[in-house]
């Protein structure tokens, strides 16, 4: 919505509609789902799914280069390779050795020798295919939990529901199927956590505040509240057959989630927009922030929603999935 209400083209670019699109920065997506695996989900899923690295601090004698490698076996008195037999080649094929085969022959000879890509080898192996994590990503992504769970305030806002809750809906006024994904869905609030830059260095309060001014973080309680109640309908028209789980979730859980779901579609009263910001920082300024519902504010983003979404609509039909025009006038 805010690519689309910037410029139509803009937005056809980075959607789905563009079969040549280029796809956001992998790394990117990695750390986030990490960061949010710890604080919405907790230490146990964070542990489950990522593994970090070893920390080069940690092994300050642990050989790198590969003439360090080599003048170690020289040290052992062990000549070097210098062919090695093709794996899976004909019999008698040999290549050149290089470094990763100097490796294998000096922790075969010395196992006790400390080999930086050996260890990196073992944390491959150790982490059975979770995602591996640089040590000062892990080192961030556990201070920022704990800058959470230590605040009495911020630490109630990730309890008494659930994480990451996908809530999928047809807008009634322009017929539009929306998704919106809640990072913490309670019985009577919806919780988003965001990070903020504070490059200025103004007080944390002005730095959240013209946060959510340029990234236009208003429109998304408008865009959340709506998928709330038109969700909660659903529930309470469909039942269970409305509720979806994670592939993997035991009955007890799913049993479990369905009760919570009903439970939260019987609330009928307007929900609370809980925004938690947390500073990019090595130890994360963490602050809490109520989105005033029944703000002026709250009214512009609901119109600038509804606009979003006729255009949305009229683009669709005008274009479909060829590139979206930008039009406008000659000016002066």
């Amino acid at each position: 919505l805010r690519e689309l209400l910037g410029s139509p083209t803009l937005f056809w670019e980075s959607s789905w509609l563009n079969p040549e699109r280029v796809e956001k920065d992998a790394d990117h997506f990695r750390i986030g789902k990490a960061y949010h695996a710890m604080i919405l989900e907790g230490h146990d899923a964070y542990t489950s799914r990522f593994y970090p690295l070893p920390d080069p601090k940690d092994y300050p004698k642990a050989l790198r280069l590969h003439d360090d490698i080599k003048n170690a076996l020289k040290a052992l008195d062990i000549k070097p390779v210098t062919r090695v037999d093709v794996v899976g080649g004909k019999e008698g094929e040999t290549r050149a050795a290089v470094k990763a085969d100097h490796v294998a022959q000096l922790m075969a000879a010395d196992r006790t020798a400390l080999v930086w890509d050996d260890l990196l080898a073992k944390a491959e192996r150790y982490a059975e295919g979770r995602t591996l994590l640089e040590p000062e990503q892990d080192s961030r992504i556990r201070m920022a939990a704990r800058m959470i769970q230590s605040d009495p305030e911020t630490s109630k806002a990730f309890k008494g529901g659930y994480p990451e809750v996908t809530l999928i809906w047809r807008d009634p006024r322009q017929g539009v199927l929306m998704k919106c994904r809640a990072d913490y869905l309670k019985l009577m609030a919806i919780v988003d956590l965001k990070s903020f830059i504070n490059q200025k260095k103004l007080s944390v309060r002005k730095a959240i505040t013209r946060t959510i001014a340029e990234r236009a973080y208003a429109l998304q309680p408008a865009v959340y509240c709506q998928g709330a109640d038109e969700v909660r309908k659903l529930v309470r028209d469909h039942g269970a057959s409305a509720i979806h789980f994670h592939d993997g979730w035991t009955e007890e859980q799913c049993s479990d989630a369905t009760a919570w779901a009903m439970k939260w579609a019987s609330y009928d009263k307007p929900d609370k927009f809980l925004f938690c910001f947390q500073q990019k920082t090595q130890v994360p300024v963490t602050r809490a922030y109520y989105f005033p519902l029944g703000s002026t504010l709250y009214s512009i983003a609901q119109t600038m929603f509804t606009a979003g979404l006729r255009q949305f609509r009229e683009c669709t039909e005008i274009f479909g999935t060829d590139p979206w025009l930008d039009l406008g006038e000659i000016d002066e």
